[in-house]
């Protein structure tokens, strides 16, 4: 092994103080170059390989299953507290609000009772995706004849409330307003 650097500069006579200066820095340079060399290799650790998907560290469902636009503000308050939050302290979340049955009618366009509120927390919340089932959007369609006007963006998934229970098998927060 080498000998500890510190020992072996210290038992070099100096002549003046010029050299104690001159080898002092080169000690100071030699640490800052291993520490950034130590810092650039823990960084390189650090990264995602190349086409990873990242995780939201904190993930929620929200499950809206009724008309009342109670529930529905109620709901829509929680999305945009939750997704304030995590904005502000800089946290990895992904919220999602699951409309099922008469839960539907907050997404469509031309019966909802809560549009200007879901648009502002559509708009100022990216990490809040939007989700009903087919199952209830069929059932709609056969009701009145015509699909339902939905908000733009809302996804699909074969039935609400199963995407929801398997959601939160896998580890999501349920919360139901």
């Amino acid at each position: 092994p080498l000998p500890d650097s510190r020992r072996y500069v210290s038992q070099i006579p100096l002549l003046s103080r010029a050299n104690h200066v001159t080898l002092t820095s080169v000690r100071v340079e030699e640490r800052m170059v291993r520490r950034g060399f130590v810092a650039a290799i823990i960084s390189l650790g650090m990264m995602a390989p190349v086409g990873a998907s990242a995780q939201a560290l904190y993930r929620t469902v929200v499950e809206v299953d009724s008309g009342d636009p109670g529930q529905m503000e109620r709901a829509l308050n929680m999305v945009l507290e939750m997704g304030r939050y995590h904005i502000v302290y800089k946290e990895s979340a992904e919220i999602r609000v699951i409309a099922v049955g008469e839960g539907m009618a907050m997404l469509r366009t031309d019966i909802s009772p809560v549009l200007q509120r879901l648009t502002f927390v559509a708009r100022s919340l990216p990490i809040v995706r939007w989700y009903t089932g087919l199952e209830d959007v069929a059932a709609a369609t056969a009701a009145e004849g015509a699909p339902p006007p939905l908000y733009p963006g809302v996804a699909m998934v074969q039935r609400g409330r199963e995407e929801a229970a398997r959601l939160e098998a896998e580890g999501w927060s349920l919360i139901r307003p």
